[in-house]
């Protein structure tokens, strides 16, 4: 794959001229992408668009991924994405950028599976 054509998806302005560029900043990340499991050739999925939802995001996440690649256990994942919602939907997707917004979700569920738990004792 030309270093251009790599680099040119993911946000270089100008081509690439120099052998070291292309070794020391392009190839780091050409590498990284295949160790993760991604096809370089194929350029990175677009940013969450400003402004939004976690709500937003996960409806783009079901059609996007879900749906588009029929995974067997939809019924399944609809429901985890709508207690996720209830939850965070009204939260920027930023929001989950930190570490705390997520402590504090995990805190929030393993209270309500401690209640749940004390109910059917």
């Amino acid at each position: 794959m030309p270093v251009d054509d790599f680099a040119f998806a993911r946000g270089a302005k100008a081509p690439i001229t120099s052998k070291q560029e292309a070794e020391k900043v392009w190839e780091p990340k050409f590498i990284g992408e295949i160790v993760s499991g991604k096809d370089p050739r194929k350029p990175p999925a677009p940013p969450a668009a400003e402004g939004m939802t976690v709500a937003g995001f996960l409806d783009q996440y079901f059609e996007r991924y879900v749906v588009a690649e029929s995974l067997r256990s939809i019924a399944s994942i609809r429901s985890r994405v709508a207690a996720l919602k209830d939850a965070l939907g009204t939260l920027p997707v930023t929001a989950l950028e930190r570490t705390d917004t997520i402590e504090d979700f995990k805190r929030r569920m393993e209270k309500t599976s401690e209640s749940l738990s004390l109910l059917t004792r």
